[in-house]
């Protein structure tokens, strides 16, 4: 009796760890297979005064995969030419499930003395969780130059790595 116990656990064993081993192996060949999320990214001037202006910063996420997005750490920081410091965005950190859409809202006031040529250093951490256990981890890091001339008018930007 002894000896059949042994053998159903011991056959118990092998099943689960093919079963787990299954499972590895086919997250592994899944984290090859992720789609780039869309974003979509929208700004808005609520307040211009002669020492800064205010804006609002819509971050939109689509999920375009079957696995949880969480956006973490995200921020914009402008400068102006010369590399003095206008103003950062902080965005919160947030989880977008798959196939699922999420907006990340920020409002923040930048100075706005002697603006020409304002450079937006992107950075941040994008990651994919799957079934909660495995997470793969993507830095963000990239930077935006937008050209201002008066009144506001943005005339083009470019981007740059």
């Amino acid at each position: 009796m002894i000896i059949l116990i042994d053998k159903k656990v011991f056959v118990l064993l092998i099943v689960g760890n093919t079963v787990f081993a299954g499972l590895f192996f086919f997250t592994i060949y899944s984290l090859g297979s992720i789609d780039v999320p869309i974003f979509d990214v929208k700004i808005k001037i609520l307040e211009v005064t002669p020492d800064d202006v205010t804006f609002q910063a819509v971050f939109n996420i689509s999920n375009t995969n079957s696995y949880d997005l969480s956006i973490e750490d995200l921020k914009v920081v402008s400068y102006n030419i010369d590399g003095k410091r206008l103003g950062s965005i902080d965005f919160p950190s947030k989880i977008v499930k798959g196939f699922e859409r999420a907006s990340l809202i920020s409002i923040e006031k930048f100075s706005i003395d002697s603006i020409e040529t304002i450079r937006n250093e992107v950075s941040g951490r994008i990651g994919f969780s799957i079934f909660g256990l495995f997470k793969k981890i993507l830095p963000i890091h990239f930077f935006i130059a937008t050209r201002v001339y008066s009144k506001f008018k943005f005339t083009d930007s470019f981007i740059f790595f």
